[in-house]
């Protein structure tokens, strides 16, 4: 049996990187930096949720990050790499 060790941003849900966002924003009076990593397959609804998502939990700001957004990216995770 193998086991993940190491995880990625990109293994964590949007949902759950709103919920860690929202949790320490409530101890800082200033914003927190965040990037919310979406697949290359996220639609527009999804990325609209999270920033309703974000803005109903208090969240000052969130960044969205879609995979493969860019012709060239600094990480890439995945086959082919």
């Amino acid at each position: 049996m193998q086991r993940s060790i190491f995880v990625t941003a990109q293994d964590i849900s949007p949902e759950w990187h709103i919920k860690m966002l929202s949790t320490l924003q409530k101890n800082v009076d200033n914003s927190i930096s965040k990037t919310i990593n979406f697949p290359a397959t996220a639609s527009i609804k999804e990325v609209e949720e999270a920033y309703i998502s974000a803005w109903k939990s208090k969240c000052k700001g969130i960044t969205i990050y879609r995979d493969g957004s860019y012709e060239e990216q600094v990480i890439t995770v995945g086959e082919g790499v």
